[in-house]
């Protein structure tokens, strides 16, 4: 465990002003501390040059029939993040739910030693209720990574996205599509081409051990 001797924004304000290059920020989780730095700290934005984050639906909800859970958890936080003058990737539920690992998939990586059986055991408290019958396990918050590693793997939609704070709709992002929109808004993936990379990347873990 790290335990950092100052508060997180302060830890990320001082990390992005101090970067010679420009910062991503990869949120996979509520938005609260990035709100904070926008908030407290207005001047990292410069040194920012991008936020990818896992949160949010274009349409629908999991935390509510409108609202994703991240979101919801705190919507007021990721208003402040959404109004920002700031390139914003949303891998939201859209997404992500094309993300799945089958059977096949975890049959292979219960070979791969040590770390594969790991991974199977963070996956069986990470089942997915929205899951099928034959994909067993939705990788949500890798979406995130897989888009900078692999952009050519999602379909994305330029939209203006706007978060409802207020209400039984608190949480939802409301999503315009336009193509003069300022963030991109993962539609779609390659679940054979995620499935694939997924295994890959436990095998090279485990052949370096």
């Amino acid at each position: 465990m790290i335990i950092l001797e100052e508060h997180a924004v302060i830890a990320m304000r001082d990390t992005i002003l101090n970067s010679e290059e420009p910062i991503t920020l990869v949120p996979i989780g509520p938005l609260t501390n990035i709100g904070l730095l926008f908030s407290l700290f207005p001047e990292t934005k410069k040194n920012i040059k991008q936020i990818v984050l896992m949160g949010g639906a274009a349409v629908g909800g999991n935390a509510t029939p409108v609202a994703e859970f991240n979101i919801f958890v705190d919507p007021h936080a990721a208003k402040i993040v959404f109004d920002q003058d700031v390139p914003i990737v949303m891998c939201g539920l859209d997404v992500t739910r094309e993300t799945m690992i089958n059977k096949d998939d975890l049959n292979i990586i219960q070979t791969q030693g040590d770390f594969g059986n790991i991974i199977i055991d963070m996956l069986s408290s990470y089942n997915d209720v929205n899951a099928g019958e034959e994909h067993e396990h939705i990788i949500h918050d890798l979406c995130t990574i897989f888009y900078l590693l692999y952009p050519e793997m999602f379909t994305t939609q330029r939209a203006d996205v706007s978060v409802i704070t207020e209400g039984q709709a608190a949480g939802c992002t409301y999503t315009e599509f336009s193509d003069e929109g300022k963030v991109e808004v993962c539609m779609h993936a390659q679940n054979e081409q995620f499935r694939e990379k997924f295994v890959d990347f436990i095998k090279a873990i485990h052949q370096n051990q």
